[in-house]
């Protein structure tokens, strides 16, 4: 059976998520033309070079405290918020406790 569309589906929402990984994948390369820009022009007297390695460890240390302390609160409060994701575990649970009994039944 062939499923018509819907005269309200204009694609809008694909469309949209399109529009969001080009702007994703855009973004590095504008960001680097920034601040390719801002360090030619040697603020506060500093070379490009110094910008690049300073922009270098920023990075790295964003990344780092982003890894240890956002990101682990940011899943617990998303798994907190989302009841699925829960109803999901406790069957995963059932299928791990009952895992001898369904391999019998899968070789029988």
């Amino acid at each position: 059976m062939i499923k018509q569309k819907k005269s309200t589906d204009t694609g809008l929402g694909r469309f949209r998520i399109w529009i969001t990984r080009v702007g994703g994948y855009l973004s590095p390369i504008n960001f680097l033309l920034i601040l390719y820009a801002f360090a030619k022009n040697e603020p506060l007297g500093f070379s490009f070079w110094y910008w690049i390695i300073i922009c270098i460890l920023g990075v790295a240390s964003l990344l780092i405290f982003d890894t240890i302390v956002i990101y682990p609160s940011e899943l617990h409060y998303s798994y907190m918020k989302n009841p699925g994701m829960q109803s999901l575990e406790k069957k995963v649970n059932i299928i791990m406790e009952n895992q001898n009994n369904i391999l019998e039944m899968i070789k029988k």
